[in-house]
């Protein structure tokens, strides 16, 4: 005949074991998942960059191809296309100074004198 001994067993030496069980499998996983996080980053930023330049270039189409199509069908010499020659200059000049960090005017500055009566 066999003999099978059975020792009682401890319930806090169970939990105990149990609960060093779950702390390895957590640690584990968490450097699972870290792994896989720093992996994933790079995809994500690279998804955004590629977002952030479609955006970029959509509004920049967006917005040249509608004037550059207008500024063809106006005629060259005549009174607009110089207003809007002049006004692109000096949204230029604006931008520059700001760029600078000089102090320059607040806005463009009016053709017109404010002093003359109607």
């Amino acid at each position: 005949m066999s003999e099978t001994s059975t020792r009682p067993t401890d319930p806090l030496t169970d939990l105990a074991d149990a609960m060093e069980s779950a702390v390895r499998s957590a640690r584990r996983d968490l450097g699972e998942a870290a792994a896989d996080a720093s992996r994933a980053v790079p995809m994500v930023e690279s998804g955004l960059s590629k977002a952030a330049y479609n955006i970029g270039y959509g509004v920049a189409f967006g917005v040249v191809f509608p004037a550059a199509l207008l500024a063809r069908m106006v005629p060259r010499d005549n009174a607009m296309v110089h207003g809007l020659v002049d006004g692109a200059a000096a949204a230029s000049d604006f931008v520059r100074e700001l760029r600078s960090g000089s102090p320059g005017t607040a806005g463009p500055e009016q053709a017109t004198g404010s002093s003359q009566s109607a």
